[in-house]
């Protein structure tokens, strides 16, 4: 059995009106996911191992728990390529009690990644701060001497 864990100190995330939003601090992307895909996060922030979300959602939607967990594998492998976490043994599968119900619907989950913030996020904001604007400001570029 497999579960996925979030990369602890370098992923933060939050979900918003069905969307969750994922910043990956290291590298200064960001990622955004709806429907499916924000049930998906939350059930992976939960520890739900991989196999139970494939089958919740199966349950839920009336689709083929190998559908299911097809898509479920793709997202994760994508999320695990843009270092949102990583796949890890488990050793039990997790207990449906207190899981939030799943919507009706299946979408196979969609990861968006965003990197034209990255620089901005990059940023040092207690150390790169102009005295001028107040504003985290990118250190100059070194020129070989």
């Amino acid at each position: 059995m497999t579960s996925f864990r979030i990369t602890a100190g370098s992923v933060v995330s939050e979900i918003i009106d069905g969307e969750a939003v994922i910043m990956q601090m290291r590298t200064g992307h960001y990622f955004s996911t709806r429907g499916t895909g924000a049930v998906l996060w939350d059930l992976l922030q939960r520890g739900v191992d991989l196999p139970t979300a494939a089958q919740l959602f199966a349950e839920a939607t009336g689709t083929s728990r190998d559908v299911t967990a097809a898509a479920i594998d793709a997202f994760v492998a994508d999320a695990t390529r843009h270092q949102l976490g990583e796949s890890v043994p488990s050793t039990e599968a997790t207990s449906r009690d207190g899981l939030p119900p799943l919507g009706a619907a299946w979408t196979a989950p969609v990861l968006e990644v965003f990197t034209d913030m990255e620089d901005l996020l990059l940023l040092d904001p207690i150390h790169d701060v102009s005295e001028a604007v107040g504003w985290p400001m990118q250190k100059p570029a070194h020129s070989a001497e």
